[in-house]
């Protein structure tokens, strides 16, 4: 296992070796063009990193050639042909198209080490991958997609270095939907009922459940704060996905929540006891 850093530098071996093997460039001026700053870095000023192995013999092999050998650096991008031919060759190679053995120089004529950094690196991404497969398998998945579909919500959580503790905890607790509201307390056994308290259904028709949605967007009682809430955010920005785009509609909606007086009422049972 192997990382780009690794295969540019075999890419230089290689490319000294067809130098040394190659009749006529003996004593000639030679440029060897490298679109891997890195690589020309360490060639000149090699450092403990991945790949140390393979500088060394990049470094030795350059030294070993008999031609005036100069390294420079190209863009991986520019237009010319030798460059794109290079590169042509390289996804050949990815694909499993090598040269025959006999033709590698020495140092290559062996399988090369593995690499403890492209190793760390794969353990590190099979890690995620397996994260994210048991994520997906989770119930509370979809009810989070709704909200913010971009897990590992690495964004929210630099969002919170902006927000106060108690912005940061009232947000969560909206996301995760363990929210203080009935239709959560009901479900834990906090609460005589899953339905607002606030609304009153017409005759036949079933009183809403109070759910994070029906207390911010819905709730006829809190109709006043709700004014507040589109004027700052924008009327087509009013809903939880939208909201969380941002800190500052984050910091208006908690805002208004606590502008309800909702998480404040009697009626509002105590979590924990």
């Amino acid at each position: 296992m192997h990382n780009t850093y690794e295969a540019e530098v075999v890419g230089g071996i290689l490319a000294t070796w067809l130098i040394q093997i190659t009749p006529g460039t003996d004593f000639k001026s030679v440029s060897l063009y490298i679109d891997n700053q890195s690589t020309i870095q360490a060639s000149t000023n090699p450092k403990a990193t991945s790949g140390q192995h393979l500088v060394l013999a990049f470094i030795q092999a350059a030294d070993n050639t008999k031609a005036k050998l100069t390294i420079r650096w190209i863009s991986s991008h520019s237009n010319i042909k030798g460059n794109e031919h290079a590169d042509k060759l390289a996804k050949e190679a990815a694909e499993g198209k090598t040269s025959p053995h006999e033709q590698l120089p020495p140092t290559l004529g062996e399988a090369l080490l593995a690499s403890a950094s492209a190793t760390k690196q794969e353990h590190l991404a099979h890690l995620k991958r397996k994260w994210k497969a048991t994520w997906r398998k989770s119930p509370r998945h979809r009810r989070f997609t709704q909200i913010d579909n971009t897990f590992p919500f690495s964004k929210f959580r630099e969002q919170q270095n902006e927000l106060t503790r108690r912005q940061a905890s009232l947000l969560i607790q909206v996301r995760s939907g363990h929210f203080p509201l009935n239709s959560y307390l009901h479900r834990i056994g906090k609460s005589e009922t899953k339905h607002c308290r606030k609304c009153h259904a017409e005759p036949g028709e079933e009183t809403p459940v109070e759910t994070v949605n029906h207390f911010i967007f819905e709730c006829n009682a809190y109709s006043q704060e709700r004014i507040s809430l589109t004027r700052a955010t924008g009327r087509d920005n009013l809903n939880l996905k939208d909201m969380m785009l941002k800190t500052k509609t984050m910091k208006v909606l908690t805002k208004i929540i606590h502008r309800t007086g909702r998480l404040n009422t009697d009626e509002q049972p105590a979590i924990g006891r």
